[in-house]
């Protein structure tokens, strides 16, 4: 599978919400054909913008049609590796994400996992943006719930999405 070609197949013209990840995960699963992460997404979406969701394929169509785009900070999946080799490569990957982020120029950035908040942000000034940076609990190991509420109330009080 050649992820950042189906990534790339998901991306809007314009970008309003960049959601960024920390990679996709090792186990193969990939947010653009279908992971735990993107059912809870949905999940979220289909709340906030009072709808459902007919297939996998369906939902993601609407994520880019809201102007919606999920990008990784490292290409390359680092859930499986010791703290200190992922913390090393994540840092690694900031200025390759700051120089997409100043290509994208997101209005709004939503990180996807507590940790990666410094790195995000330093990707945000690296492209020299100067919009909101968020960050939220990413929705595994015991925190999908966090992730379900915190990420609906951050659009609706963003205002982000319209239903």
């Amino acid at each position: 599978m050649d992820r950042e070609s189906i990534r790339k197949s998901f991306r809007p013209s314009k970008i309003s919400i960049l959601f960024v990840g920390e990679s996709p995960p090792a186990n193969g699963a990939f947010f653009y054909v279908c992971s735990p992460m993107t059912r809870y997404m949905a999940q979220v979406f289909g709340d906030v913008l009072g709808r459902e969701f007919q297939s996998v394929n369906h939902f993601l169509n609407v994520f880019m049609a809201e102007n919606c785009y999920l990008d990784d900070l490292s290409y390359t999946p680092v859930d499986n590796l010791a703290r200190l080799e992922r913390r090393g490569i994540i840092n690694s990957c900031v200025a390759a994400l700051g120089e997409r982020m100043a290509e994208y120029q997101p209005e709004q950035v939503i990180a996807i996992l507590k940790s990666i908040d410094a790195p995000v942000r330093r990707a945000a000034q690296l492209a020299e943006l100067h919009v909101p940076v968020y960050s939220i609990p990413f929705p595994g190991h015991g925190n999908q719930r966090r992730f379900v509420l915190q990420l609906s109330d951050l659009l609706k009080s963003i205002n982000a999405l319209v239903p």
